[in-house]
């Protein structure tokens, strides 16, 4: 009796501690947007200004709710209200108290538990990609109400006189119940294999799929589980169960066959995990790979073709550091640039060497999509995937101090996050009239909630700038939206990556680069 009073007396612990679980993941959530800024290198950076939700940790960035989500503490609320119930709630134990009598209440407990688990899979959501957030009702509470729900499921299963454990009991349910955790392993790999990349899984494949991780996981439970649990596979292991019969010792020559069988392919995918090369997934992932593939190339080009105009401009007798050295037209670099003197070198002869640049455009993943086509127009891109404003400026005012920004100027931002007044300021701090006269500021499309807000401020800026002209990509979008990607913004489509080129084509004066 000492015994089981300890026993008992230890749930109120297991029930507290799950407790403080969900108080713990409710103060450590993130609420709001959750985006992770780009460095003006283009590489992701978290813990900064420009972003939010991200922490670093042992030199990665870490998604907060993303990490409430799977870490094993922020999880185990669940194990411990199982484990402390099975202290209190044991079967043949009730059935000797009154509770045996109370099988009308514990079925309407389950149906409004059921009920409950019912409206959390209808409401409860993980991320919504459009708005960019995530579910604060799941980590402020969520989990610890689907975990009460459970309990009074469990209850209702177990009590011999409910009726809706009967229906909990069921074959079927049983049956699942037994295999889920081989379900849940098994689909995993399963449905990767299957599925295309960056696409929702279809019908015939959802079968496909199914009618592959069902046997899978059968096997798994008949030659894996079941030993495990009945203690027949460490018998095997220790020499302790001789086979007596042929039937015996033809059961131990599957076993040995399944795992060996098993064994290889897990060291064959273990061997081909480690040796594959990175790949994109999607749509989305390989544009801005081609993207990012083309700025590069880009880079080269036109580092040998700046390097060698100058020199052919400029005439042997130039005396020296009237030209501009060729360095400081080159991508990444930090020299200033030199004004040619027009008594030295005649102006017909020597163009301006600001005039020699070609037009820049600044981005995000959206523009980077669209960077083959217009590296092909002969624009520089400069384009990143989740970059905020904040990058915008930063790379603005990096390119401007190397002399690497041009007479024409091509931006875009506004997508991954909110944009102020206070940064358009900046970046146009950066782009003044005289040396760059003509700026093109795009739009910006997506259904989240700072998209209307930031689309306001663009539009205002050929008000208050005169250099300033705007592309409403929002609106011009909406023509070929069959055109875009999944997500509704980004390009999907050859033709939409061309239609969104030549949109900066036109604006900036150049149709004749249109395809």
């Amino acid at each position: 009796k000492r015994r089981g009073s300890r026993i008992t007396s230890t749930a109120p612990f297991m029930f507290a501690a799950a407790l403080i679980i969900a108080v713990v993941a409710a103060v450590a959530f993130v609420s709001g947007p959750v985006f992770l800024g780009a460095d003006p290198s283009g590489a992701v950076s978290c813990g900064a200004a420009e972003s939010h939700g991200f922490i670093s940790l042992f030199g990665r960035c870490i998604n907060v709710n993303e990490m409430l989500y799977l870490n094993t503490f922020s999880r185990a609320g669940g194990l411990m209200l199982g484990a402390g119930f099975a202290l209190v709630w044991r079967p043949l134990a009730v059935m000797r108290s009154p509770l045996r009598r109370r099988g009308t209440v514990i079925d309407a407990v389950a149906l409004v538990a059921l009920l409950g688990l019912a409206v959390a899979m209808r409401l409860l959501f993980l991320f919504d990609p459009f708005e960019g957030v995530y579910d604060p009702w799941l980590f402020r509470g969520g989990f610890l109400f689907v975990g009460l729900c459970t309990l009074a499921c469990i209850a209702a299963a177990t009590h011999r006189r409910s009726r809706v454990g009967r229906v909990l009991g069921n074959p079927a349910l049983a049956w699942v119940g037994t295999r889920s955790y081989g379900l849940y392993l098994f689909h995993w790999p399963v449905f990767q294999i299957v599925r295309t990349p960056g696409e929702q899984l279809g019908l015939v494949r959802f079968l496909l799929a199914l009618a592959i991780t069902v046997p899978l996981t059968e096997l798994s439970y008949r030659f894996i589980e079941l030993p495990v649990r009945q203690g027949r596979l460490g018998e095997w292991i220790r020499g302790q169960r001789t086979p007596r019969t042929p039937a015996a010792r033809a059961r131990r020559r599957r076993t040995v066959v399944l795992g060996a069988a098993m064994g290889a392919v897990t060291a064959f995918a273990a061997v081909n995990v480690a040796i594959a090369q990175r790949q994109c997934e999607g749509t989305v992932a390989c544009d801005s790979e081609a993207g990012r593939e083309a700025i590069a190339a880009g880079l080269a080009t036109s580092t040998t073709a700046v390097a060698v105009a100058p020199s052919s401009s400029v005439p042997p007798s130039s005396p020296p550091g009237t030209a501009q050295p060729a360095s400081s037209l080159l991508p990444g670099s930090t020299l200033p640039v030199t004004t040619l003197p027009p008594t030295t070198v005649p102006a017909t002869t020597v163009p301006d060497p600001v005039d020699l640049l070609p037009v820049y455009a600044i981005g995000e993943s959206v523009m980077l999509g669209a960077a083959p086509q217009l590296r092909e127009g002969g624009v520089q891109v400069n384009a990143a995937v989740s970059r905020q404003g904040a990058n915008v400026a930063e790379v603005i005012g990096q390119l401007r101090a190397g002399g690497q920004l041009g007479r024409v100027v091509v931006i875009q931002t506004g997508t991954n996050g909110p944009v102020s007044d206070a940064t358009f300021d900046k970046i146009m701090g950066f782009l003044p009239a005289d040396a760059s006269p003509k700026v093109v500021f795009l739009t910006v499309r997506a259904r989240r909630s700072w998209i209307d807000g930031n689309n306001a401020r663009i539009k205002g800026l050929a008000a208050r700038y005169p250099n300033v002209s705007v592309i409403d990509w929002q609106a011009a979008s909406e023509g070929i939206k069959g055109e875009l990607a999944r997500d509704g913004y980004h390009l999907h489509t050859p033709f939409a990556k061309q239609f969104y080129a030549n949109l900066i084509f036109d604006a900036i004066g150049r149709p004749d680069l249109k395809k």
